[in-house]
């Protein structure tokens, strides 16, 4: 059984830029702010960055593992041996993974990401989540709730005080976003 399994990933020197044909306010937002949403919800990466994972096989037969991102590039597989790490070559298993037949530590160290352009369901996820962000005419920022009275009329609105960590899901970004949940063997 594999335990402990980790992923540090580093931030990418730069993500792609917005979709073009955003509001004002919605183009104010930094993109960064944008993209880090979006990869922190989806395993795929548009731009390259480094990342590596730390495995454990409690020693209970071969296991197998396959990195949780994509598309990646491996470039070096290591094990612990209690004092340092030393360079391996795992034994490869169907569906790009490494077959881990020994018990102990392992680190798999590469890159994810790629210089492409984001597919276009990808790019309305970001318009979506990012208009929904920038959206202020219901509630003003700050507030969760807000009251209009013009004569006899009155309309009072309240807003879930955690709608900015439902973004995702309240905009329809997450639904367009389904299909690059997890790294897809091709």
């Amino acid at each position: 059984m594999l335990l402990n399994y980790k992923r540090y990933e580093e931030v990418p020197s730069v993500y792609p830029s917005a979709p073009e044909g955003l509001s004002t306010e919605a183009a104010a937002i930094d993109a960064s702010v944008i993209w880090a949403r979006i990869e922190a919800w989806i395993a795929y990466r548009w731009k390259e960055r480094d990342v590596r994972w730390a495995v454990e096989n409690e020693g209970y037969g071969t296991q197998y593992w396959e990195a949780d991102l994509t598309p990646v590039t491996l470039t070096t597989a290591e094990r612990f041996t209690g004092t340092e790490w030393i360079e391996i070559t795992p034994d490869s298993a169907s569906f790009n993974g490494y077959a881990i037949s020994s018990a102990g530590l392992f680190r798999f160290s590469g890159t994810a990401g790629e210089d492409e352009v984001p597919p276009k369901p990808v790019l309305e996820a970001y318009r979506r989540l990012a208009e929904y962000l920038a959206d202020e005419s219901v509630v003003p920022a700050g507030a969760s709730r807000a009251s209009v009275r013009a004569g006899s009329v009155s309309l009072n609105v309240t807003r879930d005080p955690n709608w900015k960590g439902h973004a995702l899901q309240a905009s329809g970004a997450a639904d367009l976003l389904r299909p690059y949940r997890r790294a897809h063997v091709v």
